[in-house]
């Protein structure tokens, strides 16, 4: 995902300074698509479970159903919806989810403009200079999450301490570098330097909350993703639509803190509901009638 994003805002830079096709325009007719393109292979290319993939190695094959279980997949019994959504750990991944999800899309979509109307970068530069966020990020997270699993193997951690402290650091410390941008002002150098470090540590969100779903559940992680996701997605036009409320053409800087001041304070809020009420025991619903009868 981060990848992604590195990619598309210099293209889209480079593509809102061509005169051929209106400019601007393209970058929805181009990665819309893109996107299309991928859900024809998508459809093609996906199966409900390794054992049904007709091109799996078999090693590969092996290594998955040794690492999530047994997931019974004979059993058709409907999903437990009203259990899944009366559990609490569940509800702390998906506030947390949207939290960051709210700062996310606040940098994604309005930093832009911040770069254009405050710190008066010219397009191209500000599509490349804002895509550098996404590609610390991109690359820490690699990292936490190999540091992660390398404290859960030698006991250093509990899963559930080691999710809470991830997610801490990926909600936190990124949070805290948006109330620097807003006490920075004007400063180019300052403004960079707050996005790409402190933001590099919003890929410890791997290993958060993004694997607590596997934890609760390995038979619905899927279905619980899709909720949470989807949820938090929603923060994709929430925030946008509330940050033009608080700018509503007023491009100053008073109005730029008060944007990234509600950005950082959702985004460690949600945090501390998710250290509160989070969990990474299996919960009781998650395994079938049948298995639970056996055990």
């Amino acid at each position: 995902a981060n990848f992604g994003t590195v990619v598309s805002l210099p293209v889209s830079g480079w593509l809102c300074g061509l005169e051929w096709g209106g400019g601007w325009p393209l970058c929805f007719y181009v990665f819309g698509l893109l996107g299309v393109i991928w859900f024809v292979f998508w459809c093609f290319l996906i199966y409900d479970s390794p054992s049904t993939h007709p091109r799996i190695n078999q090693q590969e094959k092996a290594f998955i159903l040794a690492s999530i279980g047994p997931q019974d997949e004979d059993d058709k019994a409907p999903i437990p919806w009203l259990k899944m959504l009366t559990c609490v750990p569940l509800w702390a991944i998906l506030i947390t989810q949207c939290g960051q999800s709210w700062a996310f899309y606040t940098q994604l979509t309005e930093l832009p403009t911040y770069m254009s109307e405050i710190l008066h970068f010219d397009i191209q530069s500000n599509a490349i200079l804002s895509a550098i966020p996404y590609l610390t990020s991109w690359w820490c997270g690699i990292l936490i999450s190999i540091v992660a699993d390398w404290l859960l193997s030698r006991g250093y951690l509990s899963l559930s301490t080691s999710y809470k402290l991830f997610n801490s650091i990926a909600s936190i410390i990124p949070s805290l570098g948006l109330l620097g941008v807003a006490y920075m002002g004007c400063d180019r150098v300052a403004v960079q330097l707050l996005l790409a470090l402190p933001g590099a540590l919003a890929g410890a969100v791997y290993a958060g909350n993004q694997m607590n779903h596997i934890a609760l559940s390995p038979k619905y992680a899927g279905t619980m993703y899709g909720i949470t996701n989807a949820a938090a997605n929603m923060c994709g036009f929430l925030a946008p639509y509330v940050v033009g409320l608080i700018i509503n053409g007023r491009e100053t800087l008073g109005q730029w803190r008060l944007v990234f001041y509600l950005a950082a304070g959702i985004n460690i809020g949600a945090n501390l509901f998710y250290v509160t009420f989070a969990s990474a025991r299996e919960q009781p619903w998650s395994r079938s009638q049948r298995l639970n009868s056996i055990n």
